[in-house]
């Protein structure tokens, strides 16, 4: 508004600006990180498969090669990280769906399902106990999921090795 001394209105000013470019501008950068992400998934799968069997070729490896192992596969999953937030910031910007239906003991089961080897490599038992009954939820399944798998994961990291890492879903009536 434009205001006279009095501090009465006398009118309004408006200015206007062709944004078309930067729109454009927007929408290339989030293709490219997309198309950057999805092209590094390959390579860095080939990556883990070619070191998950040089660590399998070995019947006992050393202490000092198994922190090698230990060093490589932690780097990739960091690296898995990186581009999962990548792709997250272009849901993110595109809207993020909050509000899908997901069936709890699916998910769990195939968390868990990926955590096997990985338990395996630590020389753990991974016992599960997902009740049959559990209600479907409304989430992310994305985010919901990552919890899941960072709860299975931390357990892993943090059992001792031979050790038995339980995951139990039940539900509690109120």
């Amino acid at each position: 508004p434009v205001l006279d001394v009095a501090g009465q209105s006398q009118g309004c000013v408006a200015m206007m600006g062709d944004i078309t470019h930067l729109r454009a501008l927007d929408q290339l950068k989030t293709q490219v990180i997309q198309t950057a992400a999805h092209d590094l998934r390959s390579p860095l799968a080939a990556t883990r498969g070619a070191i998950s069997l040089l660590h399998d070729a070995f019947d006992k490896p050393s202490e000092k090669k198994e922190e090698v192992f230990k060093i490589a596969f932690e780097g990739l999953k960091q690296t898995h990280q990186l581009i999962d937030n990548l792709l997250n910031i272009e849901r993110i910007e595109a809207g993020l769906v909050l509000d899908q239906r997901i069936e709890l003991h699916r998910l769990v089961k195939r968390v868990v399902k990926d955590h096997r080897s990985a338990a395996a490599r630590r020389e753990q038992k991974l016992v599960t106990d997902i009740s049959a009954r559990l209600p479907s939820v409304r989430g992310s399944e994305l985010w919901l999921e990552r919890a899941v798998a960072n709860y299975v994961s931390n357990a892993i990291k943090y059992t001792p090795t031979g050790g038995v890492v339980r995951v139990t879903v039940w539900q509690e009536r109120n």
